[in-house]
């Protein structure tokens, strides 16, 4: 049975449950080469395997409400808010929604209107 993902809340206490062995080393890590690293592995899986691509998990709807449309945003957000909070660190939402949605709007505002899920192929 696959694991329903509903919000990022639910999406962090999975990986924390997931993670037990590797939480000393996301401790010793700092956040930035954490993300990096984690981008084309973990990151690609949760990407895949959550449905973040889609239009119809619940996580990626959830992340639609929010107004980051992008998959490769919404394992963005999910990992550094992984990293924070097995680091007792504040997630700061807000401020990370606020990064992808001003960095698409400088650089692909249709992005942010959901375009680019919807017509990957455009």
């Amino acid at each position: 049975m696959k694991k329903i993902l509903k919000d990022l809340d639910d999406a962090l206490k999975f990986l924390i449950i997931t993670n037990m062995n590797n939480l000393n080393y996301i401790k010793s890590v700092n956040e930035e080469s954490f993300t990096t690293e984690q981008h084309h592995s973990v990151g690609m899986n949760l990407r895949n395997d959550w449905g973040l691509w889609t239009n119809e998990s619940e996580l990626s709807i959830w992340f639609h409400n929010k107004g980051i449309y992008h998959a490769d945003d919404m394992s963005s957000i999910i990992l550094t808010s992984f990293h924070r909070t097995v680091n007792n660190k504040d997630i700061d939402l807000d401020n990370q929604i606020k990064y992808y949605i001003d960095y698409w709007e400088k650089n692909d505002p249709k992005v942010n209107t959901g375009f680019y899920n919807l017509n990957k192929d455009e």
